[in-house]
Order: structure tokens, then sequence, then C-alpha cells
């Protein structure tokens, strides 16, 4: 039987109104911020430019003194001396270990279906449905529409990160922390690596359960227990860092104010300098959609003022909704080219001079012809 119940309500023809006029304040905000976001996003800097200045070095050989406290990359071995440890898994060689803790809980899922009405109002049926699953972060069901049957208990367990202090590339160490490490490798448990307390056991060897929990029948409130881990040396490795050579340690380089550099590879040089600059054009392309859409919104419900007041006759807002999201459409996305293509000039010292300079050519040009005609 699916656990779930519908919600019937109706709303007047003025309030819709009134409603949309609300919406159309609130949401001015996001046009505004759609031109700051299109503008700020073309004067980032594609860090991909950056780590192409650095200065290669290997791993083996002492650093010279030319190149204390500039940025470099090398590629080679990262270990650390120390051993790590969790509540549920033994003390061994990693550099990294992040412990992730599920519980299976309620998840509320909501549905809706609008059906106008003559003279404007609409109805509106909302399907609420309630399931099952494996969660690190389980709703608050106070907020649920229907809590009394979906209780969520708060979870017992948390999840974790356990990290070395200190890792080094030959003579130089660093804290760990500080460095950007994108990728983890899953964990396989056994009895040999992890330790079972009471209450829980070793359900596969990926997870650890708490010992009332049915494979084929969870419970709400269950919890399990995986890990993901840095293995430890880690091998042919690509980083870019700064060597402070007084005091034999490796820091992050800032190219700017608030903006560091160091970050580590599965990749060789060139290999990192490409996948940093692939993600720069993921990055440029997704806020450049964002701030089309924020845009976009925001002339929808500009607009969707008018379709709410055709509502008064039901065919009339079929042509008038279809209508706003076209006119809306080709607004927002002829405002967001424009945007781009200024920011672009703007941010780029060589195009601005010409769009200048050609500026003030074509108001010669037309002083002249005016002159002329006259």
């Amino acid at each position: 039987m699916t656990d779930s119940f519908t919600e019937t309500t109706t709303k007047s023809w003025g309030a819709r109104i009134i409603n949309s006029i609300k919406w159309i304040l609130f949401w001015f905000i996001l046009f505004i911020a759609s031109f700051i976001l299109l503008y700020w996003n073309e004067w980032r800097i594609d860090i991909s430019k950056i780590a192409k200045t650095a200065i290669e070095i290997d791993s083996k050989t002492k650093a010279p003194l030319k190149i204390n406290q500039k940025l470099i990359s090398t590629t080679g071995i990262f270990k650390s001396d120390e051993k790590i440890w969790d509540t549920y898994l033994k003390e061994w060689n990693y550099l990294w270990v992040n412990r992730k803790t599920e519980m299976y809980a309620w998840k509320e899922k909501s549905e809706s279906k609008t059906k106008k009405n003559l003279w404007g109002s609409e109805t509106k049926e909302t399907t609420y449905t309630y399931s099952k699953e494996w969660t690190s972060f389980p709703s608050n069901s106070s907020n649920f529409k229907r809590p009394e049957w979906h209780l969520n208990p708060k979870m017992r367990i948390s999840s974790n990160s356990i990290k070395v202090s200190k890792w080094s590339i030959w003579i130089y160490n660093t804290n760990i922390s500080e460095l950007r490490l994108p990728w983890y490798d899953t964990l396989n448990l056994n009895k040999t690596n992890t330790i079972i307390w009471k209450w829980f056991k070793l359900a596969d060897n990926k997870h650890i359960f708490n010992w009332s929990w049915s494979i084929w029948n969870p419970s709400i409130w269950d919890i399990r227990i995986s890990y993901s881990k840095l293995n430890n040396p880690l091998k042919n490795i690509t980083i870019f860092w700064k060597i402070n050579l007084d005091s034999k340690s490796i820091t992050a380089f800032y190219w700017k104010k608030n903006s560091k550099l160091f970050r580590a590879f599965k990749w060789n040089r060139d290999g990192a300098i490409s996948k940093m600059k692939t993600e720069h054009k993921i990055i440029t392309w997704w806020l450049r959609i964002w701030g089309f859409i924020m845009m976009w919104i925001w002339l929808n419900m500009l607009l969707g003022t008018i379709s709410v007041i055709l509502d008064v006759l039901p065919f009339l807002w079929t042509i008038g909704r279809a209508w706003v999201w076209l006119i809306t459409f080709l607004i927002a996305l002829s405002l967001s080219i424009i945007t781009i293509i200024i920011s672009m000039i703007i941010h780029n010292l060589i195009a601005l001079i010409i769009v200048i300079v050609l500026f003030i050519w074509w108001v010669f040009w037309y002083l002249k012809n005016k002159k002329v005609r006259k």
C-alpha cells in the first residue's frame, strides 16, 4: 500500500494577482544578481594559466635557492610516517580517511497538479508520498506535512574525517589540511581492518551495520557506516605549491589575495593543467546558464502577472502563458548575451581599446557626414 495522501486547495483570482505582484518584488533581487553573476563570471581567471607559469622541479633533487617563495610543480611520491585510525577502523597507513554515516530515514516527496477554473480561480492538488531511504542528512520530520507517522530521530553517530597532521615530499613537510585533494578511493572492510563494537556487525565489504539491521527489511533509525581513503604513500602525483626554503616547508601559493593554488592531481603536469582548463570552461558555462535562468525567472514573474489577469477565462491563460514564456526567454537570452559580451570587452584591455577607438572613429565619421549633409 502506498504511503501517501492528497491535499486540495483553491486560490481566488484576486489572491493570485496579489501573490504574483509580491513575487515580482521578491525575485527582483535575482534579476539584479543575474547581471552581477554574468559580469563576475567573465572576470574569473583561468587558473590553468597560472599553473603554466609554475617552475617544474624534480622531486628527488634539492630545490635551488632561486625558486624560494615561487610557484612550482613537481610529480613524485607523497607520504607520511603517521598512522591514523577511527572508532570502527584499526590503525593503518592512510593519509586521509572519511567516515560516511547513513541512517535509514523517512523522505517526503510532493507532486502538484494545477487546474484553472472559470473566472480566474485555481485549484491545486498536492500529493505527498513518504518513502524510506539511506541518507547522511535525514530530513527534519517536524517539517513534513504529516509528521506524526513519519518521525525521523536524531542521528546518534555522525560522519567524520581523519587525516595525518604532516606529510612530506623528500625533505619538505606540509599540513595536508591545506591541500586540495579531489579524489578518494573506497576502503574495503574486513575483520582485519575494522573494530566491531557491541550492537554492530560487518555485513559486507563496504559497510558496518548496527546489529538490528536486516538486509531485507531495515528499520527507521538503523545505521550503516562506510569509509573512503587516501593511501599512504601516494605515487605519481602532481602538485602545485610554494617552497619556503628557510623552514623547509611546503605551503600554498597565493597568486592574488584570498586566491591560492595548492592542489594535487593524479596526472602528470600537462594532464593537471588540462584538467584545470577544462574545469574553468565547465564552470564558466554553468554560471552563464544560471545567470540566464535567474534573469528568465524574474522576467516570467514580471510578465506572469499579465497571464494571471488573463486567467479569468482558462483558454486565455493557455495563450497568455505560452507567449509570456517565449517573450521572456528571448529577452533574457538577449540581455544575457549582451551582458556577457560587454563583460568580456571590459575585462579584456586590448578589446576595450579597440572598441573605444572604433567608437571615437564612428563619432567623427557621423559628425563629418552630418556637416556635409547640411
